[in-house]
Protein backbone atom coordinates (compact mmCIF):
# COMPACT_ATOMS: atom_id res chain seq x y z
CA UNK A 1 0.00 0.00 0.00
CA UNK A 2 1.29 3.13 -0.91
CA UNK A 3 -1.37 5.76 0.55
CA UNK A 4 -4.14 5.46 3.34
CA UNK A 5 -7.39 5.11 1.90
CA UNK A 6 -9.64 7.36 3.81
CA UNK A 7 -13.36 6.42 2.18
CA UNK A 8 -13.95 3.19 4.70
CA UNK A 9 -13.40 5.39 7.66
CA UNK A 10 -14.90 8.62 6.47
CA UNK A 11 -18.09 7.64 4.19
CA UNK A 12 -19.75 5.99 7.69
CA UNK A 13 -18.30 9.15 10.08
CA UNK A 14 -21.42 10.27 12.42
CA UNK A 15 -20.49 12.52 15.36
CA UNK A 16 -20.12 11.88 18.89
CA UNK A 17 -22.54 12.32 21.13
CA UNK A 18 -22.28 15.54 23.00
CA UNK A 19 -21.30 15.81 26.54
CA UNK A 20 -22.00 18.55 29.13
CA UNK A 21 -19.00 20.74 27.91
CA UNK A 22 -19.56 20.42 24.46
CA UNK A 23 -23.28 20.80 25.18
CA UNK A 24 -22.35 24.35 26.51
CA UNK A 25 -20.05 25.01 23.60
CA UNK A 26 -22.86 24.71 21.63
CA UNK A 27 -25.41 26.19 23.04
CA UNK A 28 -22.95 29.23 22.83
CA UNK A 29 -22.45 28.93 19.25
CA UNK A 30 -26.07 28.87 18.27
CA UNK A 31 -26.51 32.14 20.26
CA UNK A 32 -23.98 33.50 18.02
CA UNK A 33 -26.96 32.37 15.45
CA UNK A 34 -24.16 30.29 13.18
CA UNK A 35 -25.95 27.97 10.70
CA UNK A 36 -26.89 24.14 12.33
CA UNK A 37 -25.53 21.21 9.84
CA UNK A 38 -28.15 18.44 10.40
CA UNK A 39 -27.30 14.48 10.70
CA UNK A 40 -27.47 14.21 6.81
CA UNK A 41 -25.36 17.01 6.17
CA UNK A 42 -22.76 15.56 8.36
CA UNK A 43 -22.67 12.30 6.39
CA UNK A 44 -23.03 14.83 3.05
CA UNK A 45 -19.61 16.49 4.34
CA UNK A 46 -17.96 13.08 5.39
CA UNK A 47 -18.89 12.03 1.88
CA UNK A 48 -17.71 14.40 -0.25
CA UNK A 49 -14.59 14.40 1.36
CA UNK A 50 -13.98 10.91 1.26
CA UNK A 51 -14.84 10.85 -2.34
CA UNK A 52 -11.95 13.80 -2.66
CA UNK A 53 -8.98 11.13 -0.90
CA UNK A 54 -6.30 12.29 -2.84
CA UNK A 55 -5.23 8.11 -3.70
CA UNK A 56 -8.41 7.33 -5.28
CA UNK A 57 -8.77 8.34 -9.38
CA UNK A 58 -11.19 10.62 -10.09
CA UNK A 59 -11.38 11.41 -13.79
CA UNK A 60 -11.83 15.24 -14.21
CA UNK A 61 -12.41 15.64 -17.99
CA UNK A 62 -12.71 19.13 -19.60
CA UNK A 63 -13.74 19.79 -22.99
CA UNK A 64 -10.31 20.07 -25.13
CA UNK A 65 -8.24 17.52 -22.87
CA UNK A 66 -5.87 15.71 -25.35
CA UNK A 67 -6.61 12.08 -25.69
CA UNK A 68 -9.44 12.50 -23.48
CA UNK A 69 -12.36 10.95 -26.28
CA UNK A 70 -12.06 7.50 -24.65
CA UNK A 71 -13.56 6.31 -20.87
CA UNK A 72 -10.72 3.86 -20.34
CA UNK A 73 -8.54 6.63 -21.48
CA UNK A 74 -9.41 8.84 -18.88
CA UNK A 75 -9.70 6.23 -16.26
CA UNK A 76 -6.07 5.25 -16.68
CA UNK A 77 -4.72 8.60 -16.28
CA UNK A 78 -6.51 9.06 -13.62
CA UNK A 79 -4.77 5.57 -12.21
CA UNK A 80 -1.36 7.67 -12.99
CA UNK A 81 -2.51 10.77 -11.38
CA UNK A 82 -3.19 9.46 -8.12
CA UNK A 83 0.10 7.31 -8.32
CA UNK A 84 1.69 10.59 -8.89
CA UNK A 85 -0.41 11.74 -5.50
CA UNK A 86 0.89 9.04 -3.15
CA UNK A 87 4.10 9.54 -3.75
CA UNK A 88 4.31 13.29 -3.20
CA UNK A 89 2.62 12.26 0.13
CA UNK A 90 5.61 9.99 0.72
CA UNK A 91 8.53 11.43 -1.11
CA UNK A 92 7.14 14.83 -1.97
CA UNK A 93 7.60 15.86 -5.51
CA UNK A 94 10.98 14.63 -6.04
CA UNK A 95 9.33 11.21 -5.55
CA UNK A 96 7.43 11.38 -8.76
CA UNK A 97 9.48 9.40 -11.15
CA UNK A 98 8.52 7.55 -14.26
CA UNK A 99 9.26 4.30 -12.67
CA UNK A 100 7.42 4.29 -9.79
CA UNK A 101 4.62 6.07 -11.82
CA UNK A 102 4.93 2.81 -13.49
CA UNK A 103 5.00 0.36 -10.83
CA UNK A 104 2.16 1.64 -8.64
CA UNK A 105 -0.38 2.50 -11.79
CA UNK A 106 1.00 -0.83 -13.37
CA UNK A 107 0.86 1.00 -16.64
CA UNK A 108 3.58 0.89 -19.01
CA UNK A 109 6.00 3.95 -19.48
CA UNK A 110 4.65 4.70 -22.99
CA UNK A 111 0.93 4.87 -21.78
CA UNK A 112 1.96 7.18 -19.17
CA UNK A 113 4.13 9.44 -21.69
CA UNK A 114 0.94 8.94 -23.80
CA UNK A 115 -2.12 10.18 -21.66
CA UNK A 116 -0.45 12.00 -18.66
CA UNK A 117 3.43 13.76 -20.25
CA UNK A 118 6.23 13.80 -18.99
CA UNK A 119 7.22 14.13 -15.24
CA UNK A 120 6.81 18.07 -14.93
CA UNK A 121 3.50 17.99 -16.66
CA UNK A 122 2.14 14.85 -14.72
CA UNK A 123 2.96 16.75 -11.26
CA UNK A 124 1.18 19.44 -12.04
CA UNK A 125 -2.24 18.08 -13.27
CA UNK A 126 -1.93 15.52 -10.36
CA UNK A 127 -2.07 19.03 -7.62
CA UNK A 128 -3.89 20.95 -9.71
CA UNK A 129 -6.73 18.87 -10.76
CA UNK A 130 -7.18 17.58 -7.84
CA UNK A 131 -7.95 21.41 -6.40
CA UNK A 132 -10.23 21.96 -9.42
CA UNK A 133 -12.40 18.12 -8.26
CA UNK A 134 -12.60 20.31 -4.97
CA UNK A 135 -13.78 23.19 -6.57
CA UNK A 136 -16.44 21.34 -8.08
CA UNK A 137 -17.33 19.51 -5.21
CA UNK A 138 -18.25 22.66 -3.35
CA UNK A 139 -21.27 23.10 -5.22
CA UNK A 140 -22.59 19.91 -3.29
CA UNK A 141 -22.89 21.71 -0.12
CA UNK A 142 -25.50 24.37 -0.09
CA UNK A 143 -25.69 24.67 3.89
CA UNK A 144 -23.00 27.47 3.51
CA UNK A 145 -23.40 31.26 3.46
CA UNK A 146 -21.84 31.17 -0.14
CA UNK A 147 -19.91 28.10 -1.96
CA UNK A 148 -16.36 30.40 -1.19
CA UNK A 149 -17.05 29.22 2.12
CA UNK A 150 -17.86 25.44 1.06
CA UNK A 151 -14.42 25.77 -0.93
CA UNK A 152 -12.79 27.14 2.44
CA UNK A 153 -13.79 24.48 4.65
CA UNK A 154 -13.16 21.31 1.28
CA UNK A 155 -9.32 22.48 1.66
CA UNK A 156 -9.47 22.58 5.68
CA UNK A 157 -10.90 18.79 5.77
CA UNK A 158 -8.70 17.90 3.11
CA UNK A 159 -5.65 19.08 5.13
CA UNK A 160 -6.73 17.47 8.46
CA UNK A 161 -7.47 13.84 6.91
CA UNK A 162 -4.77 13.61 4.05
CA UNK A 163 -2.04 16.20 6.06
CA UNK A 164 1.15 14.34 4.39
CA UNK A 165 -0.05 14.97 1.04
CA UNK A 166 -1.42 18.29 1.49
CA UNK A 167 1.44 19.67 3.50
CA UNK A 168 4.22 17.93 0.87
CA UNK A 169 1.92 19.73 -1.79
CA UNK A 170 2.05 22.79 -0.52
CA UNK A 171 5.81 23.01 0.42
CA UNK A 172 7.09 21.92 -3.25
CA UNK A 173 4.14 23.90 -5.18
CA UNK A 174 6.17 26.79 -3.55
CA UNK A 175 9.71 25.45 -3.99
CA UNK A 176 11.58 27.00 -6.69
CA UNK A 177 13.30 23.57 -7.76
CA UNK A 178 9.94 22.56 -8.74
CA UNK A 179 8.74 25.75 -11.48
CA UNK A 180 5.17 24.07 -11.30
CA UNK A 181 4.00 27.73 -8.52
CA UNK A 182 3.11 29.65 -11.77
CA UNK A 183 1.19 26.66 -13.32
CA UNK A 184 -0.74 25.73 -10.21
CA UNK A 185 -1.58 29.50 -9.31
CA UNK A 186 -2.99 30.01 -12.83
CA UNK A 187 -5.33 26.97 -12.51
CA UNK A 188 -6.37 28.02 -9.50
CA UNK A 189 -7.33 31.23 -10.81
CA UNK A 190 -9.33 30.08 -13.86
CA UNK A 191 -11.19 27.58 -11.96
CA UNK A 192 -12.21 30.15 -8.96
CA UNK A 193 -13.04 32.71 -11.89
CA UNK A 194 -14.77 30.62 -13.16
CA UNK A 195 -17.05 29.45 -10.75
CA UNK A 196 -17.23 33.51 -9.43
CA UNK A 197 -18.75 34.01 -13.33
CA UNK A 198 -21.16 31.32 -12.68
CA UNK A 199 -22.51 32.39 -9.22
CA UNK A 200 -21.84 36.40 -9.64
CA UNK A 201 -21.79 37.43 -13.05
CA UNK A 202 -24.76 39.93 -12.24
CA UNK A 203 -23.86 41.33 -9.15
CA UNK A 204 -20.29 42.01 -10.64
CA UNK A 205 -21.69 43.46 -13.60
CA UNK A 206 -23.79 46.08 -11.35
CA UNK A 207 -21.30 46.92 -9.25
CA UNK A 208 -18.17 47.17 -11.79
CA UNK A 209 -16.40 44.42 -9.78
CA UNK A 210 -13.83 42.63 -12.04
CA UNK A 211 -13.64 38.81 -11.19
CA UNK A 212 -10.73 38.28 -12.41
CA UNK A 213 -8.52 40.51 -10.48
CA UNK A 214 -11.15 39.18 -7.52
CA UNK A 215 -10.25 35.65 -8.42
CA UNK A 216 -6.47 36.25 -8.69
CA UNK A 217 -6.86 37.83 -4.65
CA UNK A 218 -8.34 35.42 -2.99
CA UNK A 219 -6.00 32.76 -4.98
CA UNK A 220 -2.71 34.71 -3.74
CA UNK A 221 -4.22 34.88 -0.09
CA UNK A 222 -5.51 31.25 0.21
CA UNK A 223 -2.11 29.96 -0.93
CA UNK A 224 -0.05 32.25 1.53
CA UNK A 225 -2.07 30.92 4.36
CA UNK A 226 -1.78 27.22 3.03
CA UNK A 227 1.80 27.55 3.18
CA UNK A 228 2.06 29.02 6.62
CA UNK A 229 0.32 25.61 7.69
CA UNK A 230 2.20 23.31 5.86
CA UNK A 231 5.30 25.46 7.50
CA UNK A 232 4.30 24.93 10.75
CA UNK A 233 3.53 28.46 11.45
CA UNK A 234 0.09 27.97 12.40
CA UNK A 235 -2.42 25.09 13.71
CA UNK A 236 -5.26 23.51 11.82
CA UNK A 237 -8.04 25.52 13.72
CA UNK A 238 -6.12 28.68 12.44
CA UNK A 239 -5.60 27.52 8.80
CA UNK A 240 -9.39 26.78 9.26
CA UNK A 241 -10.16 30.25 9.96
CA UNK A 242 -7.83 32.18 8.06
CA UNK A 243 -8.67 30.35 4.80
CA UNK A 244 -12.46 31.21 5.37
CA UNK A 245 -12.11 34.65 5.63
CA UNK A 246 -9.88 34.87 3.04
CA UNK A 247 -12.66 33.25 1.25
CA UNK A 248 -15.91 34.42 2.72
CA UNK A 249 -15.33 37.75 2.85
CA UNK A 250 -14.09 38.38 -0.68
CA UNK A 251 -17.21 38.81 -1.65
CA UNK A 252 -18.69 41.56 0.95
CA UNK A 253 -18.75 44.19 -2.26
CA UNK A 254 -20.86 41.61 -4.21
CA UNK A 255 -23.26 40.35 -2.04
CA UNK A 256 -26.32 41.45 0.13
CA UNK A 257 -26.06 42.93 3.26
CA UNK A 258 -28.14 39.71 4.45
CA UNK A 259 -24.89 36.83 2.74
CA UNK A 260 -22.52 39.65 4.38
CA UNK A 261 -24.04 39.43 8.06
CA UNK A 262 -24.54 35.56 7.35
CA UNK A 263 -20.71 35.11 6.76
CA UNK A 264 -19.50 36.98 9.81
CA UNK A 265 -22.08 34.88 12.21
CA UNK A 266 -19.84 32.05 10.22
CA UNK A 267 -16.85 33.76 11.22
CA UNK A 268 -17.18 34.36 14.90
CA UNK A 269 -18.64 30.72 15.01
CA UNK A 270 -15.52 29.32 14.33
CA UNK A 271 -13.54 30.85 16.80
CA UNK A 272 -15.75 29.01 19.13
CA UNK A 273 -13.25 26.42 21.14
CA UNK A 274 -14.36 22.86 19.82
CA UNK A 275 -13.65 19.26 20.35
CA UNK A 276 -11.93 17.38 17.77
CA UNK A 277 -13.09 14.45 16.21
CA UNK A 278 -10.28 12.52 14.04
CA UNK A 279 -8.67 16.01 12.71
CA UNK A 280 -11.99 17.14 12.27
CA UNK A 281 -14.37 19.72 13.94
CA UNK A 282 -17.19 18.31 15.55
CA UNK A 283 -18.67 21.41 16.21
CA UNK A 284 -20.86 23.08 13.61
CA UNK A 285 -20.52 23.97 11.12
CA UNK A 286 -18.10 20.99 10.07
Amino acid sequence: MYGPSLVNSMAKWIPPKNDTKTQALDQKAASAAAPAFSLKEYRDFSDIVATLDPFIPVTLFRHGDEAMTRPAQRERRARILAAARTLIAQYGMEGVTIRNLREISNLSVQTIYNLAGKRAQIVEAAVTEYIENTTQHAASLDTYPNILLAIADLIWANAAKNREYSRRATLDSNDGDFLIYGEVRRRNVKALRRLLHRHYEAEAAAKDVDLGVLAVNVTVLAGATALEWARGLIGLEEFRYRLASAYGTSLFELVSPEEAASVTRWLKHLRVPVRPFSGLSHSTPS
